[in-house]
């Protein structure tokens, strides 16, 4: 999995790359974890470039959901494909993190 990261605004955003699996989430959690250690409080993770979602990608991203609802922080993803935004709804983690079209409509929110 690669992870690119950019600033626009406030916001962090993290394109992600490759499989969201247990591997990947590692990955991820470890970057997220860093970047809210360091203070930053709105995250927008593009899932453009995601072509698989495990269970383990899923609490990936609650984690960080919990952790920035307690700090006044947001995270939103954005550009999800068909089967990963089916894994959201069947998962009922749409309820919890923001879903976008776009990553500028999910910094937008953010």
């Amino acid at each position: 999995m690669k992870i690119e990261e950019k600033r626009e605004g406030q916001a962090v955003i993290l394109s992600i790359e490759g499989r969201l699996d247990h591997e990947g989430s590692k990955i991820f959690d470890e970057r997220v974890t860093q970047l809210i250690e360091a203070g930053e409080r709105d995250l927008v993770v593009d899932f453009q470039g995601v072509d698989f979602l495990a269970s383990m990608g899923l609490r990936a991203l609650i984690k960080p959901y919990q952790t920035l609802a307690q700090k006044g922080g947001k995270i939103a993803v954005a550009n999800l494909s068909d089967s990963v935004r089916t894994v959201f709804r069947l998962a009922g983690i749409e309820k919890a993190v923001p879903i976008y079209d776009s990553v500028p409509a999910a910094v937008a929110a953010v």
